[in-house]
């Protein structure tokens, strides 16, 4: 039997993409803040964007900022991005190296995604996805952080 942490999950457990998506505002981001400072082995993989740098942010840390619309679009067609969408007149997406070095340290790597999109693993180069989905309000949608055993998910959702 494989040793677990307090959560629940096996040590020796690989790492997943863990795909959370969501409309704008509903918290994937806060979730997954308190995931790492929790102290959960995950990774938010930095994004690459056509928009500015905004003050503090760094090349490589927060994004990778594609020197134009063209460039960003040649990073499509090269097939570098496991997702892209433009958001508010911005292109984003998520280098498929950046998720790659995410599981190579063991850490699981964390993708916030605007509803409605996932990633698309038709390539099979990241089958491994772990989906939560979110709704507002009275919806019969299960609750963003249904089936999660750890620490973070569970007080998150008490």
């Amino acid at each position: 039997m494989t040793p677990a942490s307090p959560d629940g999950i096996p040590e020796d457990a690989p790492p997943l993409v863990i795909v959370i998506t969501g409309p704008s505002g509903v918290g994937k981001d806060a979730v997954i803040d308190r995931a790492i400072e929790r102290g959960h082995p995950i990774v938010r993989p930095a994004t690459m964007t056509t928009r500015a740098p905004r003050p503090g942010e760094q090349e490589g840390v927060h994004h990778y900022f594609a020197d134009s619309r063209e460039d960003f679009l040649a990073h499509v067609a090269a097939g570098d991005l496991l997702e892209h969408a433009e958001v508010y007149g911005n292109l984003y997406g998520v280098p498929r190296r950046a998720v790659r070095d995410a599981l190579a340290t063991a850490r699981s790597s964390t993708i916030p995604r605007r509803w409605p999109g996932s990633v698309d693993s038709s390539a099979g180069s990241m089958p491994w996805a772990r989906a939560n989905r979110f709704a507002r309000g009275g919806s019969s949608t299960p609750s963003p952080l249904a089936g999660c055993r750890c620490s973070a998910c569970s007080t998150a959702t008490s």
